[in-house]
């Protein structure tokens, strides 16, 4: 049976096959805290909400747009997410520390997730995906752990 997005969405996604590093970058103010929300969108963009309470918008270069920081806590990292269509998914495999990239439902990619230099862990990493599937953010706790980390893949 084929794939077909539902009605409204068609076109909406593109046809994706590998995604390159767009940016790294470590937003100045944040804590380094478990990412629990994490939106990327069509330009490369990102919105992150971490377990502190710190919200911060980066711009399509990965510059800190707002950081509103705070007391309250949310959840654990997200692990899975999916275009708007459902064409493209991805989540995090904490056990084999890659971002599975399925298109209509087949493995097509994989990200490995840095820990030796980038991130602290698989398990603080938190994944988005684009509305049209082109860019894919990881956000999680710096390997420095005073800090947050956005890496945004984009995809071609």
């Amino acid at each position: 049976m084929a794939y077909s997005a539902p009605s409204g969405y068609a076109g909406l996604e593109g046809n994706w096959k590998t995604w390159t590093l767009a940016y790294s970058v470590k937003p100045a103010g944040t804590t380094g805290a478990v990412v629990t929300l994490t939106s990327v969108f069509n330009d490369g963009s990102v919105t992150a909400l971490d377990r502190n309470g710190s919200l911060f918008l980066l711009d399509k270069n990965g510059n800190l747009i707002v950081l509103i920081t705070s007391t309250a806590t949310s959840n654990p990292a997200i692990y899975a997410a999916q275009s708007i269509g459902g064409t493209y998914k991805i989540f995090n495999d904490t056990v084999s520390g890659v971002v599975k990239i399925l298109k209509n439902g087949v493995q097509i990619a994989t990200i490995t997730i840095d820990v030796v230099g980038t991130f602290t862990s698989f398990t603080v990493v938190s994944v988005a995906i684009s509305l049209n599937g082109q860019y894919i953010a990881l956000v999680g706790e710096d390997v420095t752990g005073t800090i947050d980390r956005v890496q945004v893949f984009k995809g071609s």
